[in-house]
């Protein structure tokens, strides 16, 4: 699930506690959503922690790319995310 409909579909209290819980601001996650700022690669992880797993990394920052190593305690059932810096950079499509 994408950020957007998960955030909005949350109660305005909810909001700011799922916010504080990711170490953000409500208005940062809405510029997130909206597509007006793009969220770090922590800040991804966060949202997916604190989601239960709904939303997901892959989702949030689809240029990056991710691998997955085996954490129960993590919420999602692929395990914990890592963001793997030594891929290659996908090149840029022509629009």
């Amino acid at each position: 699930m994408d950020i957007k409909p998960y955030f909005f579909g949350l109660e305005p209290a909810e909001r700011e506690v799922f916010a504080a819980n990711c170490g953000t601001t409500r208005g940062h996650i809405q510029n997130i959503a909206y597509g007006f700022r793009k969220a770090t690669a922590e800040l991804a992880a966060q949202f997916e922690r604190n989601s239960q797993g709904r939303v997901t990394v892959e989702e949030t920052l689809a240029s990056h790319h991710w691998i997955r190593v085996k954490d129960e305690s993590w919420p999602h059932a692929d395990g914990r995310p890592l963001y793997d810096v030594a891929a290659p950079i996908a090149e840029a499509k022509a629009a």
